[in-house]
């Protein structure tokens, strides 16, 4: 258990290097709890839990890539760019819990696709807060995609269960712009607040 920084330098200055931790191909990511900050304060006062947390904005906890199966992440909290007790508030623009990105690539002069799907992801007892989406996955280039480069819209993220998570005080809790995607989410829960725009 314990509360963790990722992203920075010295636990606040924005480390120019962090892309995301990326997770490959049977990795099990599993802390000691998911007990959740407190809300109005985001102190990271509650025992028995694993907190991950960035301290800047556009940044991203975890990332999964193309061609990646069976990971696991469970037992642990994603927090956003939070203020700690006495801080300003601070911005979360940008700030992703997992983010999923990859494409499905297209050779140009011979049209032939090299397809790399990611499947068979378990995302069991977290709790997203303070992200401006929680879980995002999405195809790279997103609207300047290239035909030529890949198939627009067509990566593949599949097999996904989302099972006792918390999303809370996040822009949007999941955001899912993939191609024949099959995810069950259950036994979740969704909270929203007027202060984190939209409040998907």
């Amino acid at each position: 258990d314990g509360d963790y920084v990722v992203g920075t330098l010295d636990g606040n200055r924005r480390d120019p290097n962090y892309q995301a931790i990326t997770l490959p191909s049977g990795i099990v990511i599993q802390g000691s709890g998911a007990n959740k900050s407190i809300p109005t304060t985001n102190l990271p006062s509650r025992r028995g839990s694993t907190r991950i947390r960035l301290r800047n904005e556009n940044q991203t906890i975890f990332r999964i890539g193309g061609c990646t199966d069976h990971v696991i992440v469970q037992n642990l909290e994603l927090l956003g760019n939070s203020a700690l007790y006495g801080e300003t508030p601070r911005a979360n623009r940008g700030s992703y819990g997992i983010e999923g990105l990859g494409k499905w690539i297209m050779k140009g002069q011979t049209g032939q696709q090299e397809p790399n799907t990611s499947q068979s992801i378990k995302i069991e007892n977290v709790t997203f807060q303070n992200l401006e989406k929680g879980i995002y996955v999405h195809n790279a280039n997103d609207e300047r995609c290239n035909t030529a480069d890949q198939h627009c819209g067509g990566w593949q993220f599949d097999y996904v269960l989302v099972d006792q998570c918390v999303f809370i005080n996040n822009g949007t809790g999941l955001w899912i712009d993939t191609y024949n995607t099959d995810w069950k989410i259950s036994n979740s829960f969704f909270s929203y607040s007027k202060h984190n725009p939209p409040g998907d």
